[in-house]
C-alpha cells in the first residue's frame, strides 16, 4: 500500500512539473479595459507562403466563460469561433498572399459547441445571427474533419469587443489593435 501511495504521489509530482512548461498567459488587471489582445510572436514556418501571427486574448468581465471571435476575410469568408477560458491563445495564417482579416473579440458563454480538448470550436453564428459562419471545408480543415460546427452563444458582451486586423503582403504579416488595449 505504501509503495502505491509513493507511486501515485510521484506521478502527481511529475504532472505538476510538466504543467510548468506551458506558456503563462497574461493576467488582466481589474479596472483596465475589458478585452485585451496581445500579439506575442510572428513566425515563419517552412512551406508556408505567409507568416503565422500568434496572440493572446484576456478579459476581466465576470460571468463569461470564454471568447467569441468573429473573423471576416478579404475573400468574403466569415468564421465565428469560440475559445474557452478568460485567458487563451490563438494563431492566424492564410494560404493566399496579399490578403487580410478583420477580427472582433469579446467575452461570451456558449452551449452545445463541438469543441476540441482545449475548448476551441466553430460556431454557426454569433448570438444575434448578424454574423454567420460561411467558411469552406479547407478552412481549419483538421477541425472540420473531426468536429461539427454547432452550438449557440447564450450570452455575450459584444459591446466591449476589441477589434484587430491582420494583413499579409508578400508573405509578411502586420497587425493593428484598433480598440481596447494591447498588453506590453
Amino acid at each position: 500500500m505504501r509503495s502505491l501511495i509513493v507511486a501515485v504521489l510521484g506521478c502527481l509530482l511529475v504532472s505538476c512539473i510538466s504543467c510548468t512548461s506551458f506558456r503563462r498567459l497574461p493576467e488582466v488587471a481589474p479596472g483596465e479595459p475589458a478585452v485585451f489582445v496581445q500579439v506575442y510572436d510572428i513566425e515563419t514556418k517552412e512551406g508556408s507562403p505567409n507568416e503565422w501571427v500568434h496572440l493572446y486574448f484576456s478579459h476581466n468581465v465576470s460571468g463569461y466563460e470564454g471568447f467569441v471571435q468573429e473573423v471576416a476575410g478579404k475573400d468574403g469568408d466569415i468564421l465565428v469561433e469560440y475559445f474557452h477560458g478568460r485567458r487563451t491563445s490563438d494563431h492566424h495564417w492564410r494560404s493566399e498572399s496579399d490578403t487580410w482579416s478583420v477580427c472582433i473579440v469579446y467575452p461570451a458563454t456558449v452551449e452545445g459547441i463541438d469543441a476540441t480538448p482545449s475548448g476551441w470550436g466553430h460556431l454557426p453564428q454569433n448570438r444575434t445571427g448578424s454574423v454567420v459562419t460561411n467558411v469552406g471545408p479547407e478552412f481549419n480543415s483538421k477541425y472540420q474533419k473531426n468536429y461539427e460546427t454547432r452550438g449557440r452563444v447564450v450570452k455575450d458582451a459584444r459591446h466591449l469587443a476589441t477589434t484587430w486586423t491582420v494583413s499579409w503582403t508578400g508573405g509578411k504579416a502586420s497587425y493593428e489593435i484598433q480598440e481596447g488595449m494591447e498588453l506590453k
